[in-house]
């Protein structure tokens, strides 16, 4: 996973919160995964409804930082778009963002922001890639407008990535000292941008993983806290219990051996670790995580690295993604967004 000094934190409905902060969502009981009961949870809300989704910070990307910008094709023009977005100035009715920002893209009414050291390309490809979270079957409107209202809708102004070139930069850039705290936001580098794709030259494309946990983190969770909340007793949280092995607040010394997350970063909430378990699943399922080398690379963390590896072990997270009658994404983006005319 991505180490920050800095950083180990990312933006939450209401501040810039630690990773590491303590959830609300419970006390610091850890019990078996044998003595886990189903549990109902507060809000118990049905495909339609808004609810309040938890103020939990995100996950970082489990991408390693590359330091140069060799991954960009010099051949593509700046100002192109094959999918109809345009890079434009910061928004004047986004005054907030201009001190930090010089460049931005609009999809479907949310927002990317870009410092001048990304490339419009990858700027771009961000913009693809949330287009497809939202329209996954491409025919120009988003797949749940309940999920885009709640995106929409987010506390403060429109739901925000916000792309730096590299880490270095948001650490120097002076915006944890700013009023965005309020927004909800979620950073990603131009060093861990990959517009062609991940493989094991270039690594994994942790657009995929960032633009996710904007989607998921204000989308999902506050549309249908029910089931996507990342607090306790939600559905996800309870299938997360089982991957686990056990339902952990804390990072436990030793996972079970029957534990197929074994999430270890000690700065990450209870909430953190369920937004990054509904990553791993859904890309996993999706086909995102199985190019050469990728198995090996994260089994520390994550062991169900294909689909059929996900749908034969973790039947819990398999129904709620694929069984459960919410529209969400079965074909995992690669940044050609191309909406039926």
């Amino acid at each position: 996973m991505r180490q920050l000094t800095l950083i180990c934190v990312l933006w939450s409905l209401g501040a810039i919160v630690a990773c590491g902060e303590a959830s609300d969502a419970g006390s610091s009981t850890d019990v078996a995964v044998s003595d886990i009961a189903d549990v109902s949870p507060d809000t118990d809300a049905s495909p339609g409804d808004l609810g309040t989704a938890p103020e939990d910070g995100l996950p970082a990307t489990d991408a390693g930082v590359v330091e140069d910008m060799s991954h960009h094709d010099a051949d593509l023009p700046q100002d192109a778009s094959p999918v109809g977005f345009a890079v434009g100035e910061v928004p004047a009715d986004e005054p907030d963002f201009a001190p930090y920002f010089d460049k931005h893209v609009a999809v479907f009414g949310l927002n990317i922001f870009g410092t001048a050291g990304v490339p419009d390309e990858d700027m771009l490809h961000a913009a693809a890639v949330l287009a497809q979270y939202l329209d996954n079957d491409e025919d120009g409107a988003a797949d749940d407008p309940t999920i885009l209202s709640a995106l929409q809708g987010a506390s403060g102004g429109p739901a925000s990535m916000v792309m730096f070139a590299t880490e270095w930069e948001i650490e120097s850039s002076g915006i944890f000292d700013s009023n965005l705290g309020a927004r909800a936001l979620q950073d990603l580098y131009a060093t861990e941008t990959h517009p062609q794709g991940s493989s094991p030259g270039h690594g994994f494309d942790a657009t995929l993983e960032e633009v996710l946990h904007l989607v998921t983190h204000h989308g999902w969770a506050k549309a249908y806290p029910a089931d996507f909340a990342e607090e306790l007793g939600s559905t996800l949280a309870n299938a997360m219990d089982i991957a686990r092995g056990g339902q952990f607040i804390q990072i436990p010394d030793v996972y079970p051996d029957a534990a197929w997350y074994h999430y270890d970063d000690e700065t990450c909430s209870y909430g953190c670790m369920a937004t990054e378990y509904l990553y791993w699943a859904l890309t996993s399922l999706l086909g995102g995580q199985m190019y050469p080398g990728r198995c090996q690379e994260i089994d520390h963390e994550w062991e169900l690295c294909t689909p059929e590896a996900v749908q034969e072990q973790d039947t819990a997270i398999t129904a709620l993604l694929q069984d459960s009658g919410y529209v969400l994404p079965t074909v995992l983006p690669d940044g050609s967004y191309e909406p039926a005319p």
